[in-house]
């Protein structure tokens, strides 16, 4: 059979679920071999290939875990053979004589690799697919029973080009008889960003409570119009607890008057899962309104102060620092105020949870609060320890771009010597220019009678014996009369000319 990749999208997203099956420890083993992986294995090409033709292609050691990295190295494998393989090995253990093996460490490491590598070689996929409406869908659905899992699967996230080393899909599964799982898929490295987070039954209830809401409005009388175009970026499939199953999308919810559904079940689910950077229904979790960060030494009075306001598009920095030599402490204030600096800066800022969980002994020296209001997202409180385990885990992020903004935005001309140092000469001072050979190399005095040249000009001076021509630096401008002069004058010498002449030797 020849097939490349699939048409849709459902594949990925179907994978991402067995992975997560496969991580479920607490999964009974017969979910692992339910007719749905056969099917769909079936249907996106995969076929039975005889044991000693995979070992022929692949070397003897094929099924042990940690395999892959070599057998794929070393192999070239499209989708068609790389699904073909995991369906041999999934086929053979369930018609094998024990077929609870499958729930064995190993054998689960190896499905989870396996599948792992399928989701990388989907990464060639388009990213986006266009579907069109012809009319109303048919929502709400008859929920018969209570919500027991829900799952979100999110694709292309955001508009434009797929970036490197960004998440490109999602995907969530929350549910109250299976443990809870978040996979994202990095594009470009083939790595994964996998969690099983916590989430008690009374949040879980809150949730799904919140979606159930919304799902039994009564429907907006709006009809849509033809040939009109949305990016499917999101699905949702919804379980009650009589095993209906229900799928939306967002071209289907896009046409209910269903208030901010996107965002508020975003919101409600963020709420009360910690995992960061979800995109979920609404595709933000990016941007936020404020932040605050406080940090303090126990053995002085000296505090730093840094906000970023991104709706006014104000950053603002203090410092105020006890000195010895003085009676009052130093205060020191920074202030930068331009919408689009700011936001353009943060666009992309995202902070992670800090790595420590310890609670703050009030005898370490350094201490840090920070908050973090966001838009779409619950605002984040941390107090910790200022060290690389009590910070954020990616807070060199946020140091980064404070770092770009505050190069970006220095000190004028006031304090320049560059713009303060230069002026007409009287008729008693001579220009000397301070110029070097080298970068860092030793500073050579030289006159000139033109005013106009500045710190950081390149020019000619005679060097040697015989006048020779070399190129050089300007690093330093004085204005001296005759007699403050480093040397007689009558033993220096004067620049020849500015500019650059190709035919010259250049030195710098």
């Amino acid at each position: 059979m020849s097939y490349s990749l699939p048409e849709s999208r459902e594949p990925y997203f179907k994978i991402m679920e067995f992975l997560a099956d496969f991580y479920d420890e607490r999964l009974d083993y017969r979910e692992l071999y339910r007719n749905e992986i056969e099917e769909k294995f079936q249907s996106w090409g995969a076929a039975i290939i005889p044991e000693n033709i995979l070992k022929q292609r692949f070397g003897q050691y094929l099924w042990l875990a940690g395999s892959f990295k070599y057998t794929t190295s070393e192999n070239s494998i499209d989708f068609t053979e790389m699904i073909s393989v995991i369906y041999t090995r999934w086929y053979m253990l369930k018609n094998g004589p024990t077929p609870a093996k499958i729930q064995i460490f190993n054998n689960r490491q190896w499905f989870i690799e396996g599948l792992k590598y399928l989701l990388a070689i989907l990464e060639d996929w388009p990213i986006t697919k266009n579907v069109t409406s012809n009319s109303p869908v048919n929502v709400p659905y008859p929920l018969i029973g209570k919500i027991v899992k829900l799952e979100i699967y999110n694709f292309a996230p955001y508009y434009g080009l797929t970036h490197f080393d960004h998440e490109d899909a999602q995907y969530l599964r929350l549910s109250k008889r299976e443990t809870c799982f978040f996979i994202a898929s990095i594009f470009g490295n083939h790595k994964m960003r996998i969690e099983q987070p916590e989430i008690d039954e009374q949040n879980l209830t809150k949730i799904f409570s919140g979606l159930r809401y919304y799902l039994e409005k009564p429907l907006n009388s709006m009809t849509v119009q033809n040939n009109i175009t949305q990016v499917k970026n999101y699905v949702i499939r919804i379980t009650d607890d009589h095993e209906n199953v229900f799928e939306l999308s967002r071209d289907q919810l896009h046409w209910f008057e269903w208030g901010s559904i996107e965002s508020d079940i975003s919101g409600l689910i963020r709420k009360n899962l910690p995992i960061n950077d979800m995109y979920l229904l609404d595709d933000n979790t990016h941007y936020f309104k404020r932040l605050v960060l406080d940090y303090r030494q126990n053995d002085s009075e000296d505090k730093e102060s840094l906000e970023i306001d991104n709706e006014t598009g104000l950053l603002s920095y203090i410092r105020i620092e006890n000195n010895d030599d003085y009676d009052e402490p130093i205060k020191v204030a920074y202030r930068i105020q331009n919408q689009d600096l700011i936001k353009t800066s943060f666009e992309d800022f995202w902070l992670a949870h800090p790595k420590d969980r310890r609670v703050v002994d009030e005898t370490e020296d350094k201490k840090y609060h920070l908050l973090v209001e966001y838009k779409n997202f619950p605002t984040l409180d941390y107090a910790g320890i200022f060290d690389r385990i009590g910070l954020p885990a990616n807070f060199s992020n946020l140091v980064e771009n404070l770092s770009k903004i505050m190069s970006t935005c220095t000190f004028g001309q006031i304090i320049d010597p560059k713009i303060y140092g230069r002026g007409r000469k009287d008729d008693t001072e001579f220009i000397v220019c301070e110029v070097t050979f080298q970068k860092g190399g030793t500073r050579y005095s030289y006159l000139t009678s033109d005013e106009t040249i500045k710190i950081g000009d390149k020019v000619f001076v005679p060097v040697g014996y015989n006048g020779q021509q070399k190129i050089v630096k300007v690093v330093g401008i004085r204005y001296l009369n005759e007699a403050d002069l480093p040397l007689p004058l009558d033993k220096l010498k004067w620049i020849t000319k500015r500019g650059l002449d190709p035919d010259e030797e250049i030195i710098l």
